[in-house]
């Protein structure tokens, strides 16, 4: 087996976790939190060990068949391959004949021993944008991010981005002093005048950093493409770029903060934040039409559960804070203590259903479960 240490954890996504749907347990997750130095949190390598541990004990409890021994020496095997050095946080995946890790950044530290992987966890995630940028706005300067499941780092701008105001004077302005004036009094030739068009000011910067903005965005188009871009800056410049990038992609929650005294850690921590929100947020309009739908709607998690398993569940919405065992919701195929909300999120993404994750314990509509079926 090839050490993880010579391979690039991949970032997660949602395909990622449709293909791990489709493996039968049992299965072991563990996820292991970010850990940096210096930091309150234990290293990688004393949460692994003791998250490893803990697994091992539950597929003892769970069977003492060959195949669940069999599967705790793979896991043992497979975790000694992993580097424990500290960054972002990451999950193990391990069931029989299959071992993977994926990048988790932010997720908290817990071992999962199930028929199906435990997932809920990292699904806003995996719907949120994972490879993004950060763009610190202000007149006098403007700084860029790139965000990744693994690092924050800043990079320089292309040269067809202004790097200030002052950078971008090539622009065509109004003339801040032009006034209009008109005689006045029977006399025409006598100077006396009153101003009737005035410029104030307070437009012609308006329209001069809408100009500016308006070439930041043009520039970054190369370098950002697609991706999304979360703001960083006053309100009044955020606002005034929002009005001028037109066709960017942008995150819609902003830091409002002046981006010349923001370090790379700060801007990770607000960015990651911002992303999670969006992916939210698009949970939460999927959900909206929901009380206008009579039929084919169900809230009881042992029938979601098992429309799930037939492959019936066409959206499922669960509340991130939610949680149900097997024994408490009635439900007899799987082990009793495993999460039934879970179950139900993996066979949704095992048979091509949607699945939402909204914050909170329960959801807008009722309840800590609900989902659309096919039929």
């Amino acid at each position: 087996m090839i050490p993880m240490t010579n391979i690039t954890l991949k970032q997660l996504d949602l395909e990622d976790l449709r293909r791990l749907a489709h493996l039968q347990g049992p299965c072991v997750t563990l996820h292991v939190s970010d850990s940096h130095p210096g930091a309150a949190a234990a290293s990688h390598r004393a949460q692994l060990r003791q998250l490893t541990q803990t697994a091992v004990e539950a597929l003892g409890h769970l069977s003492r068949t060959p195949k669940a021994e069999s599967l705790a020496n793979a896991l043992k095997t497979f975790v000694e391959t992993i580097d424990t050095g500290g960054g972002p946080g990451y999950t193990v995946f391990v069931a029989p004949g299959h071992e993977t890790a994926l990048l988790t950044p932010g997720v908290a530290s817990s071992a999962v021993t199930a028929e199906h992987f435990h997932m809920l966890p990292l699904l806003a995630a995996a719907g949120a944008p994972q490879d993004f940028y950060a763009l610190g706005l202000s007149r006098k300067a403007v700084r860029l991010w790139h965000v990744t499941p693994s690092e924050c780092e800043e990079v320089a701008l292309p040269h067809t981005v202004p790097g200030s105001l002052e950078a971008a004077d090539g622009v065509d302005h109004p003339d801040h002093n032009l006034q209009n004036r008109s005689t006045i009094g029977a006399n025409s030739g006598k100077m006396n005048s009153m101003r009737f068009g005035t410029v104030s000011d307070y437009d012609s910067e308006a329209e001069h950093l809408y100009h500016f903005f308006a070439l930041v965005a043009k520039g970054l188009r190369d370098v950002v493409k697609d991706a999304s871009i979360f703001l960083i800056g006053t309100r009044p410049d955020t606002r005034a770029f929002r009005r001028a990038a037109h066709a960017a992609n942008l995150l819609e929650a902003e830091w409002h903060e002046n981006p010349a005294h923001c370090s790379p850690s700060e801007v990770e921590l607000h960015a990651r934040a911002a992303a999670a929100k969006e992916s939210f947020r698009r949970a939460e309009r999927a959900i909206q039409p929901l009380p206008e739908i009579r039929e084919k709607i169900t809230g009881e998690p042992a029938a979601i559960f098992r429309a799930a398993s037939d492959g019936r569940v066409h959206q499922l919405f669960v509340a991130e804070g939610a949680r149900m065992t097997a024994s408490a919701a009635g439900v007899s195929e799987l082990h009793p203590g495993d999460d039934v909300f879970n179950a139900a999120a993996v066979l949704t993404l095992r048979t091509g259903g949607a699945v939402f994750v909204l914050p909170g314990d329960t959801l807008p509509t009722g309840g800590p479960i609900t989902a659309t079926l096919r039929y």
